[in-house]
């Protein structure tokens, strides 16, 4: 090449780098002012905004970045196969702490994150990071609150309800004095019933009573409109599992009716909502009802990649399902699914759950061996995690033989009056065949 052509391609090459920061601003602009963007097709803007040199961190950079891992939490990735998660979350890990680094504030960028990641392993290492970055870039107190909520939803979610409880007391007794968002204090309020949940549904109710008083006191100023109204759904949910193990099924389905029409958003939330309605259903009303409900589970699921915890129930109410009609085969198959996500995703109470079902499973279908080791694994991990650490540990064990949702078992007969129905209002016919789609 000439010295003149080579002069020429690198002042195309100088040009083209000099106009790249321009070319992903419009990228970003366009993004946020078009509705019709895929998920997909937001993550590779993010992607090759991420990956570019010198980007300054902007406004806009921040509300784009904002808009993808918004959309990622509210509406997946669609319907196409999707299997760059960690990609995904590696740009935008790096999206956040740019903005982290430059301006702070970035609370909700980072608990939006940590939901994300909750998706793939909910007692994973970077979950847990995400969410200890949202309180160490807090810089109001209600970030403060909100980032230790989280936290403590974290030490929930695998069984360590002590520590949760702790920071909850810490919190409560720190900002007690201090204006924070009537929503954030509400979530805090929630947060201290679901601890109290799984020892005592029925002392837990109290926690969610005033959770849903003080959530809709105020207007949540400080708080984005998904954040103002979740702690008020979550808390009305949880008022429905109380009704469920007070054996109030019609009013347990109501409440998670009116729970997901207070906050419709998110769709780790709405696979959740479908899997206990079914999980009533498949023991007290009809059976296509919680069938429906289960495949509208199932396909959120992949919409939403989940691959933790939210499977592992899935996997358990689809066993139910499976016990319900007779095919003992699937219903062990589901279980063996559901107790290894529970044991990848540390979720020590499911884990104790799903054993004792394979082991309950086994000994109806006159397995002794089998049966004997699922329980002899069950009893080995309740002394790894609770005799020895738990004074209530007998209590924590009778509330999990009692009120674990959906006990595995056949349905108890009933009068034809006894029985309840859905009230979601939904067309619950066609939903016979095989379960044609599964979490990856």
């Amino acid at each position: 090449m000439s010295d003149a052509g080579r002069l020429s391609v690198e002042g195309w090459q100088t040009d083209f780098v000099a106009a790249a920061p321009q070319r992903f601003e419009n990228s970003m602009r366009d993004a946020l002012e078009q509705s019709g963007l895929s998920t997909l097709e937001l993550v590779d803007r993010l992607r090759r905004v991420a990956s570019s040199a010198g980007l300054a961190v902007t406004p806009l950079f921040r509300d784009f970045v904002a808009h993808v891992i918004n959309s990622m939490v509210m509406k997946g990735e669609g319907n196409t196969a999707f299997r760059e998660d960690q990609a995904f979350l590696a740009d935008a890990t790096r999206a956040v702490q740019a903005i982290s680094d430059s301006v702070g504030g970035t609370t909700a960028l980072w608990l939006a994150l940590a939901r994300c990641h909750a998706n793939i392993d909910n007692a994973g290492r970077e979950r847990l990071a995400s969410i200890h970055s949202a309180g160490r870039y807090a810089i109001v107190p209600d970030d403060v609150v909100r980032a230790r909520t989280v936290l403590a939803h974290y030490f929930i979610d695998t069984s360590n309800y002590r520590r949760a409880q702790r920071l909850l007391d810490q919190t409560e007794t720190e900002f007690a004095g201090t204006p924070i968002a009537a929503s954030h204090r509400a979530e805090l309020l929630a947060a201290r019933g679901m601890c109290q949940f799984y020892t005592d549904p029925e002392g837990s109710d109290t926690w969610f009573v005033r959770a849903i008083a003080v959530g809709t006191s105020g207007t949540g100023a400080g708080a984005s409109e998904d954040e103002s109204v979740q702690p008020v759904a979550t808390a009305v949910h949880y008022r429905g599992r109380v009704a469920a193990a007070r054996g109030e099924h019609q009013l347990a389905l109501v409440r998670y009716v009116e729970a997901q029409a207070i906050a419709p958003g998110r769709l780790a939330g709405r696979a959740f909502h479908h899997v206990r309605l079914a999980e009533i259903l498949l023991r007290h009303g009809p059976a296509h009802e919680a069938e429906h409900h289960l495949r509208q589970a199932d396909s959120i699921n992949q919409q939403a990649r989940q691959i933790s915890t939210g499977a592992a129930q899935l996997n358990h109410a689809w066993a139910q399902f499976h016990l319900a009609t007779g095919d003992h085969r699937s219903a062990e198959r589901e279980l063996r699914d559901a107790l290894r996500a529970a044991r990848r995703a540390n979720a020590r109470r499911s884990t104790l759950q799903f054993a004792l079902a394979l082991g309950r499973l086994h000994a109806g279908r006159r397995r002794p061996v089998h049966a004997l080791l699922y329980l002899t694994l069950a009893a080995c991990w309740l002394l790894r995690w609770e005799l020895f650490r738990d004074r209530h540990v007998v209590r924590n064990l009778r509330a999990l033989m009692t009120h674990a949702p959906g006990a595995l078992g056949r349905a108890r007969p009933r009068a034809q009056s006894d029985a309840v129905r859905c009230p979601c209002g939904a067309n619950h016919e066609g939903s016979a065949g095989p379960r044609s789609v599964r979490p990856p």
